[in-house]
């Protein structure tokens, strides 16, 4: 009868076990069980039998009932090196967009806050998020995301496309070489997904715009696209206000359209973009 278990499978066969070695190799120091199980986010039952499980083959040892590492276990430094050189591994973006790269190849590209981002992030808000655009995905490239949202802090979100954009590059960032989409698209993106909120997309196309960075025709072309032109219209046409000069030219009707759509929250958020902008 062939054994149900390898040696392997029992060191590190569940979730649990393995949040237990990363929390005593990344935290050195013994802990009761019931402490161990709350550190680690997980039922006392399961715990301790996972601790039992790590004590029989010799990864752990309990003394004065705490548990901590066995320091002479064989294996002790083979898996403490790999449990610090993995514990944040997916966190780089330069590995995470390499990953995403070579699991797509062509049938994908990086829009949103990323793609907004490429002529330099926000001067007043940090977001650690990657929006990906999937050409006609299957099981198993869905597969593919959902483990990598999983093992990475970095927020993965994504959305199904039927075509590529013109607009889409083949553009470095993080150190990595990746299908990019525009910053319009970019910021665009970063609203209809909710990738961010209205201030960090406001204050990114404020900042490109002082730079002389965006198409304007290619933003509006794309906002009106993904159902979100008048957004971008009222945006645009406070961003002429509270610069005192035309930033960008509005068409007649465009400025009429845009002064009946006014909305405060959309006021307010541009010039708080701009006092950022400005240092104020």
């Amino acid at each position: 009868m062939p054994k149900q278990k390898t040696y392997l499978t029992q060191l590190l066969g569940t979730t649990t076990k393995a949040r237990i070695i990363e929390k005593l190799v990344l935290e050195p120091g013994p802990l009761t069980r019931h402490a161990l199980s709350k550190a680690i986010s997980a039922g006392t039952g399961p715990t301790y039998e996972q601790i039992d499980q790590l004590i029989a083959i010799g990864i752990l040892k309990e003394v004065n009932n705490k548990v901590e590492l066995d320091t002479t276990f064989p294996f002790y430094e083979d898996i403490a090196n790999l449990v610090v050189v993995t514990s944040n591994f997916m966190d780089d973006h330069r590995i995470f967009l390499e990953r995403i790269d070579t699991l797509f190849g062509n049938d994908y590209y990086i829009t949103g806050y990323i793609a907004a981002c490429q002529n330099g992030p926000p001067i007043d808000h940090v977001q650690n998020s990657a929006l990906i655009a999937i050409l006609n995905p299957n099981t198993h490239l869905r597969n593919y995301l959902k483990t990598l949202s999983e093992i990475s802090h970095i927020k993965l979100l994504w959305f199904d496309i039927e075509m590529i954009p013109i607009d889409i590059k083949r553009e470095n960032m993080f150190g990595s070489t990746v299908w990019l989409a525009s910053v319009e698209r970019g910021i665009v993106d970063c609203i209809v997904h909710r990738e961010c909120d209205l201030y960090p997309a406001i204050l990114l196309l404020l900042q490109n715009i002082s730079e002389e960075n965006i198409n304007y025709e290619r933003l509006m072309d794309i906002a009106e696209n993904r159902g979100v032109h008048d957004i971008f219209l009222s945006v645009i046409y406070e961003i002429n206000n509270v610069m005192g000069k035309i930033m960008i030219e509005l068409k007649s009707k465009d400025i009429a359209l845009a002064k009946a759509n006014q909305k405060p929250e959309i006021s307010d958020t541009v010039k708080k973009a701009y006092n950022t902008l400005m240092g104020g």
